[in-house]
């Protein structure tokens, strides 16, 4: 006969569940959030992604929701909050198109560490009561929380999970060219510099549907047709490779460029897609489209004329380049 668990044991259990789990986490500090099965799949994999930052495995992840699903919730509020418990020590900013949004999640994560439910799941994540700025605070442990807003400043701080929530105010701003490109600067010159070793942000580059993607059998598939899961070759440190999609969007109208190379083969990108290519002293590094010009030579697979049956790739499973300086870290 299975033993009735007291009061106090139900709640010591309830406390370690948290502690390993983020859905019960959530529900533990947040008893009236509407768990759906998506909020589950999301806990899952930001628990996976917190993990592998703790690992230093320098991880990725784009969560893409529509707006009024829970998404900032979990990942800018419960999430950090969570990850924290787990290590004090880490240091997480958190940035959005303006200073509002970042500031009150902040705030909201801060609240968090102050509740007694917290403190009984995480006992040894303690706030420094020398820093308890709403815009930058830490833990006793060295680690901490700041809120930016895009396109600001953040020298000087550092970031074990860099959050960049809601970059684009409104679709005027995403439709603007100006506005992405300065985004983009920003990501480059100041947000991933602020990386510690093992952390990092995925980001995602956009081609046209009808570009040809090659498939790990040497075949070639149409970007339209590429979902989430598939399995397609990838190029990594010299080498051919695989890597499976994790996730898959359209991002509408765009300004595109046509390449056409000496050979013949047209490539359709937008402006900020990256190429691996020859710079004129032979260096290679990874471009922009809107950067190439004749004195570049863009790498392609030996045989692609022939959807690249030369050169199958094995199916090694690639992570992501180290030498893509990270523009193409992980695409989908």
């Amino acid at each position: 006969m299975a033993k009735k668990l007291s009061a106090r044991e139900k709640q010591l259990a309830k406390r370690i569940l948290a502690r390993r789990r983020l859905d019960q986490f959530v529900l533990s500090t947040y008893p009236e959030y509407r768990m759906g099965w998506v909020h589950e799949d999301i806990c899952r994999r930001l628990a996976r992604f917190s993990d592998r930052v703790i690992a230093g495995e320098s991880p990725r992840l784009m969560l893409l929701c529509p707006p009024r699903h829970g998404k900032s919730e979990l990942a800018s509020i419960r999430f950090p909050s969570w990850h924290l418990g787990r290590a004090p020590n880490h240091e997480i900013i958190n940035s959005g198109y303006n200073l509002d949004l970042p500031m009150k999640f902040s705030r909201a994560v801060r609240g968090i560490f102050k509740t007694p439910m917290y403190q009984g799941i995480f006992p040894g994540a303690q706030l420094s009561a020398d820093s308890q700025s709403v815009e930058a605070w830490m833990t006793q442990a060295g680690g901490g929380f700041t809120a930016a807003g895009v396109g600001g400043g953040i020298t000087g701080k550092g970031a074990h999970v860099l959050i960049v929530d809601d970059p684009i105010k409104n679709q005027e701003e995403a439709d603007s060219i100006a506005t992405r490109d300065k985004l983009w600067d920003w990501y480059q010159s100041t947000a991933y510099t602020r990386l510690a070793p093992g952390a990092g942000v995925l980001v995602i580059e956009c081609m046209t549907g009808d570009t040809p993607v090659l498939m790990p059998n040497g075949t070639e598939r149409r970007l339209d047709s590429i979902r989430p899961n598939d399995v397609i070759a990838t190029y990594e440190n010299g080498r051919m490779s695989t890597a499976r999609v994790a996730a898959q969007r359209s991002s509408g109208d765009d300004s595109i460029l046509k390449i056409t190379t000496k050979s013949g083969k047209v490539v359709r990108a937008n402006g900020r897609h990256p190429f691996l290519a020859t710079t004129a002293t032979g260096e290679l590094k990874w471009i922009r489209a809107r950067s190439l010009s004749t004195a570049n030579k863009i790498v392609a697979v030996k045989g692609s004329e022939e959807s690249g049956r030369e050169w199958p790739a094995l199916l090694r499973g690639a992570s992501y380049p180290l030498s893509a300086e990270g523009c193409v870290l992980a695409t989908t």
